[in-house]
Order: C-alpha cells, then sequence, then structure tokens
C-alpha cells in the first residue's frame, strides 16, 4: 500500500507506529518472543482446525496469536495478596496495537468488513496466524 494512501481512516504514520511496537516489543521481550514463535509453530494445524471442547458449537478459528508476557509473583507477593493467583500480567502486544489502532481486532459486520484487521493479516500474518491457511 502506498504510504499516503489512507485505510478506514489509518494513516502511514500509524502503520510505521505498529511495527515500531512490534520490534519494541521483540526486543525488550526477547526470550518470551522466542518462547512465542516456538509455540506458536509447534501447535500449528492445517486450516487451525478445532480439536477440543463442543465442536458444534465452534465456528471460531483462532486467526491471530498474540504474544503476552506475565511474571511469577514471589512467595512474599502472593503472601501478601492471596486472592491473585501465581501470575501477575506484565503486557499483552494486541493491547499496545490496540492503542494505535482502536478496534482493529473487532469482528466483520453484514454491513462494513474490518478492513483494518484484512490490512493488518497482510502486513503481519506470517509473525502472528497460527493456522496454515485462513
Amino acid at each position: 500500500m502506498p504510504p499516503t494512501q489512507q485505510l478506514e481512516g489509518i494513516t502511514a504514520d500509524q502503520w510505521v507506529a505498529v511495527e515500531a511496537e512490534v520490534r519494541r516489543f521483540i526486543r525488550k521481550y526477547p526470550l518470551h518472543w522466542s518462547f512465542f514463535r516456538k509455540d506458536l509453530a509447534a501447535n500449528q494445524s492445517t486450516y487451525q482446525l478445532a480439536v477440543e471442547g463442543d465442536l458444534k458449537e465452534s465456528g471460531f478459528r483462532n486467526t491471530l496469536s498474540f504474544p503476552v508476557v506475565a511474571r511469577r509473583r514471589t512467595e512474599q507477593e502472593i503472601a501478601d495478596d492471596p486472592a491473585h493467583g501465581p501470575t501477575e500480567f506484565v503486557e499483552s502486544l494486541k493491547d499496545n496495537i490496540e492503542k494505535i489502532i482502536p478496534g482493529f481486532t473487532q469482528p466483520d459486520t453484514q454491513d462494513r468488513p474490518n478492513r483494518a484487521y484484512k490490512e493488518f493479516l497482510r502486513r503481519y500474518g506470517s509473525l502472528f496466524r497460527p493456522g496454515e491457511r485462513y
């Protein structure tokens, strides 16, 4: 897409910011990124078919996956606040991208497809798509 063309009100600067955010995340969390990519490849299946749960109800295919960073809480943190689990959320790449392009993962509606999502898939699908085909 030419840098001057806009899509659904998304500017070229926003796409540059998404690229910078992906790179920043990879640099900040290289081990998490490596694990995420290995896990994505190991669990990949043709068309990402649903194989668990109520398959009659399962029309959902996971078309994108994003890394989430969490950390283990220390024994002292768990003792001080036992209501929370053993891990604590740190950062999500999807949440960061949502701040740059709000609603980019919203589902299509009958009247209006989410073109921002389709453009994201075109640009970054190879990094975040767990299925071999879409």
